[in-house]
């Protein structure tokens, strides 16, 4: 056996379309999934480069493992060409990460725009509809048409439960997003993690023009990484009276949030939403249209009006804009 590049075929009956299979370069016994993820909880396995995916669809493909570089070649079946190179978009994905050169909202809109352009590349193929699923994780209502046309032509090739209901999870994105301008602002009860103290309504703490928001939570890997971008922004107002910038944590506990503010305190004002309404974040969604994180919302303090919620890209550019009013 070449550990360098070490080529294997198998059989096997295929239940669907597809399968995918996941080759674990380990030291470690695993028999089932739940010791899988338990063994990257513990970082026993590093996922990047001990773990590699592939497409089984047929009855016998071929891998070429190449362990010095780290790669991991298929050939054989249908569909194995559309999931490299999702693969190899992922990869990317994740050195532009990596690297910062990108504002994360315009590189997530940027990864939504490839996902798009490889389903339609390979549109007959059962696996897009998985893509699509994907792309509807990182929706960005700048790509409102373009998934709307997408859907349409997935349908023509894939008229299955799950293709209706993707419709109807984008059915009410774009409801969501059409809500989300002049809602009157409800009250939350929030607790600060400054001092513990209950807040019945944020807008009575505040006496600015403008309040800025942010939605996040401690298990949410992109609000973390716009933290810095957003910290940086309320900087840059730090002199203005007329504007306050929070975040707002929808962790399901306390505990959770106050653990990590120890390690990384934030420079601005910070609360937690209690358990009583994240355990149910529909409400959030049904209430004011914030149906992921992270998100940023201004208020009109004065009139508790939600003027426009944001993406971090758009987000000074709109402050701008309503300050000048």
């Amino acid at each position: 056996m070449d550990a360098n590049n070490e080529t294997f075929s198998h059989s096997m009956a295929i239940k669907d379309d597809y399968t995918l299979g996941r080759l674990v370069l380990s030291e470690n016994i695993m028999t089932n999934m739940k010791q899988y993820q338990n063994a990257i909880i513990a970082k026993k396995i590093n996922i990047t480069t001990e773990v590699f995916e592939f497409m089984i669809d047929t009855n016998s493909i071929s891998l070429n493992l190449d362990i010095t570089s780290n790669s991991l070649r298929q050939t054989g079946g249908k569909m194995s060409s559309q999931f490299q190179e999702d693969r190899a978009l992922n990869v990317e994905y994740l050195r532009l990460h990596r690297e910062k050169k990108m504002l994360l909202s315009e590189l997530n809109f940027w990864r939504m725009k490839e996902k798009n352009n490889l389903i339609l590349k390979h549109i007959e193929s059962p696996y897009s509809v998985v893509l699509f699923r994907e792309l509807l994780m990182v929706y960005d209502d700048r790509m409102i048409n373009s998934v709307k046309s997408t859907l349409h032509a997935l349908t023509t090739f894939h008229n299955t439960d799950e293709i209706n209901r993707l419709r109807t999870r984008l059915d009410q994105f774009i409801r969501d997003n059409e809500k989300k301008d002049s809602i009157p602002m409800p009250p939350f009860e929030l607790i600060s993690t400054f001092d513990q103290r209950r807040v019945s309504n944020i807008l009575d703490e505040y006496d600015s023009v403008l309040l800025i928001i942010d939605w996040w939570a401690t298990w949410c890997a992109p609000c973390i990484a716009q933290h810095p971008e957003y910290f940086a922004l309320s900087k840059r107002f730090e002199a203005d009276k007329r504007i306050n910038f929070i975040s707002i944590s929808v962790d399901k506990r306390n505990e959770d949030v106050i653990r990590y503010l120890k390690k990384s305190p934030l420079p601005i004002d910070s609360y937690w939403m209690t358990s009583a309404f994240t355990e149910n974040l529909n409400y959030l969604n049904k209430s004011i249209g914030i149906y992921s994180i992270p998100k940023y919302m201004i208020i009109d303090v004065k009139q508790k009006l939600i003027i426009r919620i944001e993406n971090l890209k758009n987000l000074e550019t709109a402050i701008q804009k309503h300050l000048n009013n």
